[in-house]
């Protein structure tokens, strides 16, 4: 856990290490006035931070819910207990590996009411509340991201405030566009900081860089197909056949970025909307009809059968 903070370019932090491969805290600051260690456990840090900028200093705490059901209460009574003695605002942060509602959860073996409803009268004892979110609905899916392997999605608070973040992007959210990884340039140029400085500032720059590569990739594949439809029309030889694979090389390729731009906006479709009964709903499932309906036959004499 030590050698992750560092990387991430926190020099001052406290770890807690893992038991086995399941658990592990860690938590890691910049500045020794910044953060006051309070108290911590297996599942919990608890910390005091201070907000020089702003004058304010509020209470964080890192929980960790033990992974084992018989024993998730005493996880509960331990965020009772560190709120007994609090007396400021405080956030609680972490994986409760509990949910309130069923609908927090997707698939997989429902969730026992007498559990949720043990974790709910936590929250209600503690005074805690939900903040909301935007973006996707779950944290944790499996094999969201075969490539690396990793399967859950970091949470960003904003203690600061919405406007911040208008100011900065425009009042549009950053959303990141799989279909980059396929271009030659990415990752070419680009922050080169440590990884928490590069979190603050790759939102804007992907935004300018595909800002400016958009025009440029429409130009690329006109010159593309303008260059395959002359070569198609030469005597063919060695060289000619080579440069025409090449040609439909990089068509190809561009097609495998469409199809990855309209296959992750299909996938935020759904977790968004999912089989609820919407008009996306409807929309789908009568594509996916019309898509695999059989509307005429071709016979013997080659001709078209339609009734």
């Amino acid at each position: 856990m030590e050698m992750v903070r560092l990387k991430l370019g926190f020099s001052c932090g406290i770890d807690i290490g893992a038991v086995g491969s399941k658990g592990g805290l860690s938590l890691g600051w910049k500045g020794n006035s910044l953060v006051l260690l309070r108290s911590y456990s297996s599942f919990h840090i608890d910390d005091d931070i201070t907000d020089c900028d702003y004058g304010v200093t509020w209470r964080l705490i890192g929980f960790y819910g033990n992974l084992m059901e018989s024993l998730r209460s005493i996880s509960w009574d331990l965020l009772c207990h560190i709120h007994s003695n609090n007396l400021g605002p405080w956030l609680v942060v972490g994986d409760f590996n509990e949910i309130t509602i069923s609908l927090e959860k997707r698939g997989g073996r429902l969730r026992s009411e007498n559990q949720m409803a043990k974790f709910q009268n936590a929250l209600k004892a503690c005074g805690l509340v939900d903040l909301g979110f935007s973006g996707i609905w779950f944290t944790w899916e499996r094999g969201r991201f075969q490539a690396t392997n990793i399967h859950h999605c970091p949470i960003l608070i904003d203690t600061i405030g919405k406007s911040l973040s208008r100011e900065n992007f425009g009042g549009h959210r950053f959303k990141f566009e799989a279909s980059w990884y396929l271009d030659q340039s990415f990752g070419e140029s680009g922050p080169c900081d440590n990884a928490v400085v590069k979190l603050a500032k790759a939102a804007q720059f992907f935004r300018l860089w595909n800002r400016s590569r958009s025009q440029e990739l429409k130009r690329q594949r006109m010159r593309l197909e303008e260059r395959l439809t002359y070569l198609q029309a030469q005597d063919p030889n060695d060289d000619i056949l080579e440069e025409i694979m090449e040609v439909q090389l990089g068509l190809n390729l561009e097609a495998d970025k469409d199809e990855i731009f309209w296959q992750q906006r299909a996938r935020v479709n759904w977790l968004k909307h999912g089989d609820k009964n919407t008009s996306f709903f409807y929309r789908t499932a009568l594509s996916h009809h019309y898509r695999n309906r059989i509307v005429g036959f071709k016979n013997e004499e080659g001709g078209w059968v339609s009734n």
